[in-house]
């Protein structure tokens, strides 16, 4: 299981509670002329390039707002996933006001239930996961959701729950 923290700036990826990697959120239409860039084909439509790579394309998405944010998470999962060779589970979280609207949409919970997890960040040391009703505290500074994609580890390892 892998944690992703898709932030407006940047996504960081973990794996075994240890960051990966990160990479710019960018999102661009592909360009036939982008030389050696794997595009990637979301929902059948058109092709896009993630990452770095968006910034050599003349089309690039602003990703302005939480609506195209998570319009765009599956590619920019999809992209995580190749990026960094890994074809398992995931899980993401959302910030207190995100999460509502994520709660509150149907759309949104659609939109994102290909997610292992969703977890609300309440602030940079607490996190809360809805499936296990309970929030927990980690013992050190977490990067984004990276305690996340460990739930179960850290229940075993001495984090405290409330």
């Amino acid at each position: 299981m892998i944690g992703i923290d898709i932030g407006f700036g940047f996504t960081k990826v973990a794996k075994d509670r240890a960051e990966v990697g990160k990479f710019p959120t960018w999102i661009a239409y592909y360009d036939s002329s982008m030389e050696s860039v794997e595009p990637i084909e979301f929902e059948g439509s058109r092709s896009y390039v993630v990452g770095e790579y968006a910034s050599y394309s003349k089309q690039r998405i602003d990703l302005a707002d939480v609506n195209l944010l998570i319009t765009f998470m599956p590619l920019i999962v999809e992209y995580a996933k190749r990026g960094y060779s890994f074809d398992g589970e995931v899980v993401s979280g959302l910030s207190p006001k995100h999460y509502a609207l994520y709660k509150e949409n149907a759309k949104f919970r659609e939109r994102l239930s290909f997610l292992k997890r969703v977890v609300l960040v309440i602030d940079r040391w607490t996190y809360a996961c809805s499936e296990a009703k309970r929030r927990f505290k980690t013992g050190a500074k977490p990067k984004g959701v990276f305690a996340c994609a460990s739930w179960g580890t850290y229940a075993k390892t001495g984090n405290s729950f409330e």
